[in-house]
């Protein structure tokens, strides 16, 4: 496995695909493994700018996490099955179950539990992503955590779970990642070989399949987007060393750094930093926004000049009109025969558009004044009154009470969700991916609720489908008016932009974490080389150092943030902007 150091005195975009044109033209018979998936959509972007005057063919680039991802099967468990068989493994009394796990009774109600269990997903998603199992852990420990034999019996009962609902647990099959197997029989026919550009983390899994594809004979090639003189400073896989990268300068100079009050005038500034360097004649601009609390002020004030922003990352689907459907359809189920659900029901655009209601303003006025002469409290006198003075909105009320009726029937939210999807996608119209989203977890629901009597009730089924669809994410579509990208922190390393605004530089977030984790603390996750604090804080002081240096010689860079957060709560900066000498930090 050969090391190449790229030098940092470009971005890291320009500094891969600059090499892989000077190697050779016929690179696209090479996998490029990226760090995130915006890194391969730009790398491929600039491959084909940089000529112009002929046809090119790229590589196969696809982001580094993806490359040990498993084909998806019809048998695979979806993340509300996973979620489903946690809770069903924790049981009524998990503190029977699991006394070195949970020494005092925990609140039996559901939505305690179902925390408990997403919590627990999210363990074992983040120890297998890592390659680690149960048994490592405990070894790791070396006896002095008594919760492990009870945390390997809970993830082993989960796995029953799933094999006695015939579904494969998808995330185990990475404690034996390999290369997959058409892009290793592509890569032998053509003799390509593998290129890891410029990924600054690779979790366990990943260098087994990279070694797994060097066994095959495929040649792999670590890109590091460092000079050679810093070779030591590098592991073999390319990835900055902790206890040389945690505490290192950093050279930022303090006219880098801009502060302000709150978010409106960080976005204030931010245009301004803009507008001075459009009339300087560099219209090549990139803006990060590392602090996702940014960007509303960020998009108003943008707006205001005519440019607009447009946030690859996608927006979360709580704030999606269906998950505000879902809420009012919990309280409908579990305030029944009460009049307020049929209040929030009707003024759901979404549901009155899927059920062609096309009276929907006038059902609502209708709605309110009966709310307002008589402050009905039960459903049954709230349809009385309005059918003595509003007789014409009972039919659309009737559709919305037959809608729900359908819903709250036993052990078939799942498959009556599903039936009434396809009105719900028209009525959607173009967010598409939303709907596919929701889609999805319906399909998992209804699969769930055949074979398992755990999730019959509508309400602890709602409460499932809810909390596994708050964690998805959902992309925007770009708008015409969308002129600069709101950029991660990891993917400003691989802009090829001359110019960059880095905004919400904060601590918590850059580094990321920083806090206790109940089941992982920060000791045993630095001995079983999972993400652990140290290793996130070597990774972005790495990131912040070839961002400074691929900005020196041509371009600029900024740092604008922010005292408090759009709550008014009190922000710190990034320890990593104090990362200088001591006779220069006051």
């Amino acid at each position: 496995m050969h090391r190449f150091f790229l030098s940092w005195d470009k971005p890291a975009c320009c500094a891969v695909a600059e090499r892989l044109l000077a190697v050779e033209m016929d690179f696209y018979k090479h996998a490029v493994l990226v760090p995130t998936r915006e890194s391969g959509r730009q790398l491929r972007e600039f491959l084909t700018a940089s000529c112009p005057e002929k046809a090119v063919f790229p590589p196969h680039v696809l982001p580094a996490d993806q490359f040990i991802q498993p084909e998806e099967e019809e048998d695979e468990a979806t993340r509300l099955e996973e979620l489903a068989a946690w809770m069903q493994s924790l049981g009524d009394a998990p503190h029977r179950l699991y006394p070195r796990l949970f020494p005092k009774r925990m609140p039996d109600d559901f939505s305690s539990l179902l925390d408990m269990a997403a919590a627990l997903q999210t363990l074992s998603h983040s120890m297998l992503n890592h390659g680690v199992t149960c048994g490592q852990a405990a070894d790791a420990c070396s006896g002095m955590d008594e919760r492990w034999p009870d945390l390997s019996r809970l993830f082993s009962r989960c796995s029953g779970h799933l094999d006695g609902w015939q579904l494969r647990n998808r995330t185990e099959s990475l404690l034996h990642a390999a290369a997959p197997s058409h892009l290793a029989s592509t890569l032998l026919e053509t003799g390509g070989q593998i290129i890891v550009a410029c990924v600054p983390d690779i979790p366990r899994p990943l260098k087994h399949a990279l070694r797994h594809a060097e066994e095959q004979g495929i040649p792999v090639q670590i890109w590091v987007h460092a000079p050679e003189e810093e070779r030591d400073t590098f592991d073999d896989w390319g990835c900055p060393r902790p206890e040389i990268w945690a505490e290192r300068a950093i050279p930022i100079r303090e006219e880098q750094i801009r502060v302000t009050p709150g978010p409106g005038r960080l976005a204030a500034e931010t245009c301004r930093i803009i507008a001075q360097t459009a009339e300087s004649g560099k219209t090549d601009v990139a803006l990060g926004v590392c602090d996702p609390d940014m960007n509303v002020a960020l998009d108003a004030r943008l707006r205001s000049y005519g440019w607009g922003l447009y946030n690859p990352e996608g927006r979360p689907f709580a704030g999606t009109g269906i998950m505000d459907l879902l809420r009012h359809l919990l309280l409908a189920v579990e305030e029944n025969g009460k009049a307020r659900p049929v209040f929030n029901l009707m003024r759901s655009s979404l549901l009155c558009a899927s059920l062609d209601i096309r009276d929907q303003q006038y059902c609502c006025a209708s709605l309110d004044r009966v709310r307002q002469k008589f402050l009905p409290e039960t459903e049954e006198y709230l349809l009385k009154r309005l059918r003595t003075d509003h007789p014409g909105a009972i039919p659309s009320v009737c559709k919305i009470l037959e809608w729900r009726d359908r819903m709250k029937e036993p052990r078939r939210l799942g498959e009556r969700l599903l039936a009434w999807y396809p009105a719900l996608a028209a009525a959607y119209g173009a967010d598409t991916e939303a709907a596919e989203t929701f889609h999805s977890c319906i399909s998992g629901l209804a699969r769930l609720q055949k074979k398992s009597g755990l999730f019959s009730a509508p309400a602890t089924a709602l409460q499932l489908l809810m909390r596994c669809l708050h964690a998805a994410r959902v992309k925007n579509g770009r708008k015409e008016h969308a002129v600069l990208d709101a950029l991660g922190w990891m993917e400003l390393h691989f802009r090829p932009e001359k110019n960059l605004i880095v905004t919400g530089l904060n601590e918590g977030i850059v580094p990321e974490g920083g806090m206790a984790d109940q089941f992982m603390p920060e000791p045993l996750r630095e001995s079983l080389g999972m993400d652990s604090f140290s290793r996130k804080k070597a990774r972005d002081s790495f990131l912040l150092t070839a961002l400074i240096h691929s900005r020196e010689r041509e371009g600029s860079l900024f740092f604008v943030l922010s005292r408090t957060s759009s709550r008014n709560d009190p922000l710190t900066p990034s320890s990593l902007l104090m990362r200088c000498a001591d006779e220069e930090l006051p």
